[in-house]
């Protein structure tokens, strides 16, 4: 299959990417007895799964102090002690002291060891902030304006780039995205796309020799940063009963989960936490996206078993339409691709964050949604994709089989073009 606007990319970049998502998880994983605590058994073993790109935080100003310096070791702590045993990403321990500069330079001498490349990113203005133990860098990130946050990250993001030059390591990046999903970030869309020009052009004039991107949820082309050099985006199905039980834990902290409701009182374990008891355990002001204190309260007094029971029910009725809406949103990207000849990437998604207990992402019909959504990327000529969002080393998956066979011939599909479907012909 064609990629679109192969041109574009440097010759010394893989004809395609099969992208493993380590987000900022292999930053905070890290005791010895977790999945990023051996990092270059991690590395070792993403290479054996068939990954040739892992997508990163590289955290800038975990990394480096306002003068541009590196921090030395930082305090991590747990995203929110005592509720993260059933959540993906969040449920590492936390307490420990990760020197973020010298692991990310560590990484990039092993992606050159192994030959990998590394998606550079960031999520520091969502999800990050509550792990930082020091009240002190938590502050300075967030004290600086909205309106300068992403030229803040493009002028980190250079310091750490030009380190890597010296070390003659910048070939091992795949391409630049200035932070994760730039939708979310507050301003109208006219503003978030200046701001994002802004930021690329910086970076685009040091560094000409690399791919600089906006990363977004999805694509609004009324939003889409005009000088962007992929078209980078994600999809979920947040249609599907998992996203929408997802979404739908989001209620305003005062008042609480509306234990009225009938769906929402079956799907909790016998006696939930009281609201109020768990919520006088927060750090409030830590979290800039309060979501997600409502979603691990959810995710903790969640039974497992009926929500997969939930999903299976459903899926039968919703399994078509979602299949298409997810289909629906590629094709859209991939128009836009081809309208700007710029390579198009996938680098996160499909099923909308399900609780890590579950085992609806891992089975026959979780798949299929994820097969979908890999085969119309195929199809559709793009550079990079990833399997799924939920495939790493600190997910149940990665070591189990048939899973980890499975995820190695869906890397194989992606690597080399293919269009066959594991699943069987009845699958499209």
């Amino acid at each position: 299959m064609t990629v679109i606007a192969a041109q574009i990319i440097p010759d010394h970049l893989p004809a395609r990417l099969a992208i493993c998502m380590w987000g900022f998880y292999w930053l905070t994983y890290i005791h010895p007895d977790e999945p990023y605590g051996d990092l270059e058994r991690a590395v070792a073993e993403a290479k054996d799964r068939r990954f040739n790109c892992l997508r990163i935080d590289v955290a800038p100003d975990w990394c480096y102090d306002l003068h541009r310096r590196p921090r030395g070791a930082i305090e991590l702590k747990p995203f929110l002690p005592g509720a993260t045993f059933n959540s993906r990403c969040f449920s590492f321990k936390g307490g420990v002291r990760c020197d973020v500069h010298d692991r990310i330079l560590r990484l990039f001498d092993l992606a050159e060891k192994y030959d990998m490349y590394l998606g550079v990113t960031t999520w520091q203005y969502q999800e990050t902030t509550p792990i930082l133990a020091d009240h002190e860098i938590r502050r300075q990130i967030l004290s600086v304006p909205p309106h300068e946050q992403f030229m803040h990250l493009a002028q980190g993001h250079d310091r750490l780039i030009n380190e890597l030059k010296h070390r003659r390591l910048e070939k091992r990046i795949a391409y630049v995205e200035i932070h994760n999903e730039m939708n979310y970030f507050p301003g109208t869309e006219d503003e978030k796309r200046l701001r994002a020009e802004a930021a690329i052009d910086f970076l685009r004039q040091r560094h000409g020799d690399l791919l600089i991107t906006a990363d977004y949820a999805w694509i609004d082309p009324n939003g889409l940063a005009r000088n962007t050099q992929l078209i980078d985006h994600h999809v979920y199905a947040g249609a599907s009963t998992a996203g929408k039980l997802f979404s739908s834990a989001h209620w305003d902290l005062d008042k609480g989960p509306d234990l009225n409701d009938e769906t929402l009182r079956w799907l909790l374990k016998p006696n939930p936490t009281p609201w109020k008891q768990f919520l006088a355990t927060v750090d409030i002001d830590a979290f800039p996206h309060p979501a997600w204190i409502c979603r691990m309260w959810f995710y903790a007094n969640l039974d497992n078993q009926r929500f997969d029971y939930w999903c299976f029910r459903q899926f039968g009725a919703e399994a078509d339409g979602v299949k298409d809406a997810l289909v629906d949103k590629i094709r859209h990207a991939a128009t836009i691709a081809l309208e700007r000849s710029l390579p198009a990437v996938l680098d996160e998604g499909y099923n909308l964050y399900p609780p890590l207990g579950s085992r609806f992402e891992e089975s026959a019909a979780g798949r299929w949604f994820t097969e979908n959504a890999v085969h119309a990327a195929i199809e559709e000529g793009y550079w990079g994709i990833t399997p799924t969002g939920y495939f790493a080393p600190d997910e149940p998956a990665w070591r189990e089989e048939p899973q980890k066979t499975y995820m190695i011939e869906l890397n194989d599909h992606i690597l080399n073009g293919k269009v066959d479907r594991l699943l069987g012909p009845n699958v499209k």
